[in-house]
């Protein structure tokens, strides 16, 4: 197992094992459809990590989208480790 597959793994395991972290309850399609969507994230960024490197230069815009996204996770990562 290469160290991307580990890391996906990891990851899904601490969304599916840790509730508090993802608001995760299997009981609404909500949440079944974050879950899958946030698989696909996880899928999304191992590819792009194997197609770029140190030396790679993006179009300004691919750096964009990509700082958008992050931004994105970590206002939902914010907002529910904050909440109740």
């Amino acid at each position: 197992m290469d160290e991307n597959q580990r890391l996906q793994e990891q990851i899904i395991k601490i969304l599916t094992e840790n509730p508090s972290i993802t608001g995760y309850d299997s009981g609404t399609d909500q949440a079944d459809m974050a879950m899958t969507e946030l698989r696909s994230i996880s899928d999304d960024a191992i590819a792009i990590s194997k197609l770029i490197d140190k030396n790679t230069i993006l179009d300004a815009w691919v750096s964009s989208k990509i700082t958008k996204a992050a931004d994105y996770l970590n206002s939902v990562q914010t907002y529910l480790k904050s909440r109740p």
